[in-house]
């Protein structure tokens, strides 16, 4: 089961290993990301990383979905890292059914010109993530923003009524 579908542009670091896992008591961690998965040193980092006993896989966005289901057993709780939040709508477009999305660490982007908007003095989205978090949120999917599991909790409902009816685009 996909427990949570995390979007944190750091993919798998301190934080993820110290408390994310911790908290949503993930047996399998699997890292989304095309160049990362390109990179064996990268991947190798990657996968010390995790506490023992946790399994980990690193993969492109391509080969993601079969990744997690050849994971997903009837014990397993998987916690899915992607580096953007249009990766995340993709997986979640190609099937995967996380009980959430949360995002977490999304920098601020260089590229102001489509518009940046701070959610928190860690997460700026953009009007492409506003789209894919639309479509996210169309699938049934809980949304929300969340530096740690003992932070403040900010629902994609109340992020968006912020925006004041931005679009995405």
């Amino acid at each position: 089961m996909v427990k949570l579908i995390r979007v944190d542009d750091r993919l798998i670091h301190g934080q993820v290993i110290t408390k994310w896992i911790r908290y949503t008591d993930a047996t399998s961690v699997v890292a989304v990301d095309d160049e990362t998965a390109k990179n064996p040193a990268l991947k190798s980092i990657a996968a010390m990383a995790v506490p023992k006993g946790v399994k980990c896989a690193v993969c492109s966005l391509e080969e993601a979905v079969s990744v997690v289901e050849a994971m997903d057993g009837e014990k397993e709780k998987i916690m899915v890292i992607v580096r953007y939040i249009p990766a995340a709508w993709e997986l979640v477009r190609s099937g995967l059914k996380p009980a959430r999305v949360n995002i977490g660490n999304v920098a601020k982007k260089r590229d102001v010109s489509q518009g940046v908007f701070e959610v928190t003095h860690t997460i700026f989205i953009t009007r492409s993530d506003i789209e894919s978090l639309l479509e996210i949120e169309n699938a049934g999917i809980d949304v929300d923003f969340q530096l740690l599991p003992e932070t403040p909790l900010y629902s994609w409902k109340n992020v968006k009524a912020s925006l004041n009816g931005v679009k995405g685009g």
